[in-house]
């Protein structure tokens, strides 16, 4: 969320947000100092609102919306069934997986939604992380930590 007035500011591009997040959006301006954001602008209104279950489709690349919440209560991934890979954000790194101490997070949920929406997917798929490399349904079955709790 910390990065959508930039981006928007800079490109001219539409703004897709999960409904449920647009409160989260708004709040920003309360708390971005906290986190190193001291002169945060006001957020701009989204274009789209999503709610999972929806198909985009960028330059001939369909991409499944999948609602994800856990990182934050209106979390998405974008899912390529064709070219079998997510981009999940937040949700689950490679060895690792997306905080839950921001507005919004819920270390129990984000657990049902890596269980039951993102182990859901074939073991092959790639996971496009938002911090780190890249990694696959597959690995992370067999290795990530969040299984040990």
């Amino acid at each position: 969320m910390l990065g959508c007035s930039f981006i928007l500011s800079k490109y001219d591009i539409d703004f897709y947000i999960h409904k449920d997040d647009v409160f989260t959006l708004n709040a920003v301006p309360n708390y971005a100092h906290v986190y190193g954001f001291p002169n945060y602008s006001e957020p701009k209104e989204p274009t789209h609102l999503l709610q999972g279950g929806e198909k985009l489709n960028f330059n001939g690349i369909e991409l499944d919306v999948i609602f994800a919440p856990g990182h934050c209560v209106g979390h998405v991934v974008f899912y390529n069934k064709a070219q079998n890979f997510v981009v999940n954000g937040d949700v689950l790194f490679a060895g690792s997986f997306g905080r839950t101490d921001l507005p919004g997070g819920d270390m129990e949920v984000l657990k049902d939604t890596i269980f039951n929406t993102m182990f859901k997917l074939p073991d092959e798929t790639i996971v496009f992380c938002g911090h780190g490399g890249e990694t696959t349904i597959g690995q992370e079955k067999r290795t990530n930590y969040i299984l040990q709790f």
